[in-house]
Order: C-alpha cells, then structure tokens, then sequence
C-alpha cells in the first residue's frame, strides 16, 4: 500500500487535523497526487487526512483511502476525537468550504482503506492515570468504535504491549477490523462420476468491517487421505464485492455462489477432502485465515502437528510448514490469532494453539531480537543499533512470525466420493 502525507492549509498556530501549513494550495498539490494515481493505478493508497485542506478530498474522488494520526486524543478542549476528525469528514464533502468536495467521502471505505495511527506513544500510556492525556475505559471503547465505524483496516498501535485492562476491549477490536471472511455453509455433489460435475454451492459473510481491497480468488481443492492434492478449482467470486454491515454492529449481508467444476476423467475413483481457501492470484497459496473453526493444512496437503518432545514445531511428511496442534494433532484454532501477554509482555504460544501467560526466565530474558517488517512484508533480523526498531518481539513471537509468513491456511471442509 502505498501512503500519502501532505502539508494542510492552516497556519501552524491553528487546530488541525494533519499536517500544518507549508504554504502550497490545492492547484499546488494535484500533480503529486495525479502522477501517484498514474504511475499506480492498482496499488491502494492512502492520502493523509485534514479537516482545513481539499487535497484530501480531491485524493479520495481519485481511488486514494484516508488515514489520519492521534487516534485517542481526548484532550481537554479542541480535540481530535470530538472536533478534528468530525469536521475532517464533514468538509471532505463540503461544498460551501470546499473546492473540490468529494460527495462520496463517507463511503469511499467499500474501494479504499481507511487507516489510524494511535496518539501518543503506546496503549500503555492511555493507560497511566499520572498521564495528564488517560483516556478513561469508557474513552478507549469509545476510540475502537470510532475506529470501526469509520470502516477501518488497519490501526497501528506502535507496537508495546497491551495493558491487561485493554485485553477484553482490544480482542472485540480485533475481530471486527478489517476483513474477516467466514464460510457460513455449503451443499455440494457427495458423489461425482469421473469426468463428472461437481457442484459446490456456498454462503459466505464477511464479519469484519471492510472488505478485502485485493481479490483472493476462492479456490476448491481434493485431496487424498494420503495428503496427495488432485485438482483446484477456482470460484469466479470475487472478494473485494463481499462487503461487511454498513455498521460494525448490524448483521452482514450474505454472500451466495454457485460454483460448478469438471472432474478429470482419469481422476481415480474414491474418497477425497475438499478443502477451500483464499489464495493469492495465480497462485494455489492460501493467504487469508476464514473465521472458521476447522482442520487446517498446508498449502502441500499436510496436517499441521505438533512434536511435543521438542521445543521445535516438527511438521508431518517433511514439510517446511508449521503450526500448533492440540496432542491429537488436530489444528486449534486460535481465534484470529489473539495475544496474551506473559508478565514481561511477550506474547508466548501454548501447545493448543492459543496464547497464555509464562513466566520462564528463559523466555523473559531472551528478548535480543529487534525483527521489523521490511518493505516486501517479509521479517528480517538485524541487531540492536542506533535507529530504534519498528517491531520487538521475543524468539517465541519471532518464530511464530516466521512460520505465519508462510503457512497454508486450506480449512478442511467436508468429503466427496468420485465413483
């Protein structure tokens, strides 16, 4: 994605959401953000928001998403919750204030990203009472619902730990933010004669907020008890239309397809598991985990095990795949991948998939690794310097990191006999 940041229009002396004045007019600002549009024309961008300029608004009737800092600002008088970012959103579609009014601005979320960056420096400081800027509990709900009435993507929380009285409240966030895809049901041929069509047809919500703004074709697999993958097929659906509620609290539309794909003639009789996930283009790499509680395998077929007996996750049949299974070495779901911090603030894996508390000296104090996410999204490691890492997390985190990058999510659906 790419992101925007331009100078508003208010004297520097002003109360502005955004940037503050460097003297350029709106006719000052539209090439950069006409030659951005031109130069990429499918990548999503996201263009800074202020309630002074029209810069934002000209972005916004031109494919651009809107983010905006200081999420949290509760501050006594002008402040960004209750004064900048309502007057953001009014005069982004203002035609008396505005030259270039966007009439569409508040549903521009169903096309671009919407994106908030927390104020001050962490969670940890709305949480100080001797912090003259606490947000109260009531503050904090206030700020997530803001977040998620506005359609959000994405918050960034400038990664330290959450405090425990934000855990219950950050959790609801979390499931709600963004996408979050789930497979409701499904009614399909139980038995396909070779060279036979199957039928596959599905109900699908989207339980998040906003949808996904690149398409991850929806992709049917078979594969044998022996983890052998025969065939794909791919839906012509296409994610991006599958909207969520216009409110984060309404119930989601539901989504029908109905697929129909031909079997190989030379496909061999027998059983098979027919798996779905969302994939990335042109490719049979599940990316998107479905808010779904099932069996899970890995982009090669295997089932996901965990090697008790050793502090190392150890795949089945060699696979350089991996991730936490209950001791029948079935795949537990982990609820969307929630954390729990230990007492030091790391976020440790329990056997069963979820995240717990821990207290080993040997995990607390091993925390030398300063990981941050490079421009490919891709984790690398680099030791402790001057310039401050983006990203700190424990070996335990970083591992789980690692495997996350480049695990499979193919969620087991049901049977099939080919006969």
């Amino acid at each position: 994605m790419g992101r925007m940041d331009l100078s508003g229009y208010a004297p520097s002396t002003s109360q502005s959401v955004g940037l503050t004045d460097n003297g350029y007019t709106l006719h000052d600002l539209e090439p950069y953000i006409d030659e951005l549009s031109h130069a990429f024309p499918h990548t999503p961008k996201t263009m800074l928001g202020t309630n002074k300029g029209d810069f934002l608004s000209y972005a916004t009737t031109r494919g651009f998403g809107w983010r905006v800092d200081c999420l949290g600002d509760w501050g006594e008088g002008w402040n960004e919750m209750q004064n900048g970012y309502p007057d953001l959103i009014a005069h982004a579609s203002d035609i008396n204030t505005n030259i270039a009014p966007d009439f569409l601005f508040t549903q521009r979320w169903k096309k671009s990203a919407v994106d908030f960056e927390i104020c001050q420096d962490s969670l940890q400081d709305w949480s100080r009472t001797s912090n003259p800027l606490h947000l109260t509990y009531d503050q904090v709900q206030k700020t997530f619902n803001f977040a998620l009435e506005e359609h959000a993507s994405l918050i960034n929380a400038k990664s330290h730990p959450i405090p425990e009285q934000y855990q219950s409240l950050l959790k609801g966030f979390l499931n709600k933010l963004g996408y979050r895809y789930q497979l409701n049901q499904v009614d399909y041929s139980r038995e396909v004669p070779q060279g036979g069509t199957l039928t596959i047809n599905s109900q699908w919500q989207n339980l998040g907020v906003a949808p996904s703004y690149t398409n991850y074709p929806v992709t049917w697999r078979l594969r044998t008890t022996d983890g052998d993958i025969v065939a794909y097929y791919t839906s012509t659906a296409n994610i991006k239309n599958w909207l969520p509620a216009n409110h984060y609290e309404d119930q989601s539309p539901i989504y029908k397809i109905s697929d129909h794909f031909q079997l190989s003639p030379h496909i061999a009789k027998g059983q098979y598991f027919v798996d779905v996930g969302l994939v990335a283009k042109n490719t049979h790499m599940a990316k998107v985990l479905l808010a779904n509680d099932t069996k899970m395998t890995t982009d090669k077929g295997l089932p996901y095990i965990l090697n008790n007996n050793s502090d190392v996750d150890t795949p089945s049949k060699g696979s350089d795949h991996h991730q936490y299974s209950d001791n029948s070495g079935q795949y537990v779901p982990d609820n969307r991948g929630q954390y729990v911090p230990d007492n030091s603030g790391q976020y440790i894996p329990m056997d069963n998939g979820q995240y717990a508390a821990i207290t080993s000296d040997k995990i607390k104090n091993n925390n030398d690794i300063a990981p941050y996410l490079d421009n490919y999204s891709l984790y690398s490691h680099h030791q402790m310097n001057k310039k401050s890492a983006l990203f700190y997390v424990s070996q335990h985190s970083d591992k789980y990191i690692k495997q996350q990058n480049n695990i499979g999510r193919w969620h087991e659906i049901t049977t099939i006999n080919v006969i």
